[in-house]
């Protein structure tokens, strides 16, 4: 297939996970009674996340017989997708221009998202779309087999959990000390899966 074609697959598949996520987080809080930790509860929440969106991606890499860079432009689409929902929300309110947000008369500081600090986070999070579906891809298609899949889903839920944490534990996002840490970690998540899938590719090799 053409290059569009598995972009336009990727975001579909895209918005196929997140619908199924969406579904079975809330099947999940209204069926269980039982009380869990939060950190139980973002484990879960991240482990189900990267069943629907790696597991879908293993899915179509095997049925259409894909290709890495076709796993490139599934993961483009995706990530294109996120970043076009995000974008409204960006516009309607949170981020201001860097010079808007100093205000003299209030020493209390401004919690607001910056471009700088979105498109920060959009490149750890497009990084990280293209690396986990290239080590899914190698996985499933390439010579990386089950420890490349164990990787991926690993570190994918590791990075998704550490999001439903943080919303469990209602976490700041605009704030500094919050936020940058956060961003820290998530690059730290998306550099192992770059390396694992680069060396999986045989380019380290």
């Amino acid at each position: 297939m053409l290059f569009l074609h598995w972009v336009l697959i990727g975001g579909g598949a895209w918005f196929i996970a997140v619908a199924l996520k969406i579904t079975g987080d809330v099947l999940f809080q209204r069926n269980v009674t039982l009380e869990f930790r939060d950190w139980v509860t973002a484990v879960l929440s991240g482990l189900w996340a990267t069943v629907c969106e790696l597991g879908l991606a293993a899915t179509v890499f095997l049925i259409w017989d894909a290709t890495v860079w076709e796993a490139v432009a599934y993961a483009l689409g995706a990530a294109t997708v996120e970043f076009l929902l995000l974008l409204p929300a960006a516009f309607g309110g949170g981020i201001e221009a860097e010079h808007k947000r100093r205000r003299k008369d209030s020493k209390a500081p401004v919690q607001v998202m910056t471009w700088r600090n979105f498109a920060i986070e959009r490149v750890i999070a497009l990084v990280g779309h293209i690396a986990s579906r290239v080590l899914v891809w190698i996985g499933v298609a390439g010579s990386g087999g089950l420890a490349a899949l164990a990787a991926a889903f690993g570190l994918y839920t590791l990075s998704e959990g550490l999001a439903a944490y943080g919303e469990a534990k209602d976490w700041n996002w605009l704030n500094p000390r919050v936020m940058w840490p956060f961003l820290i970690v998530q690059t730290l998540i998306v550099a192992v899966t770059v390396w694992l899938a680069l060396r999986w590719s045989g380019i380290m090799a």
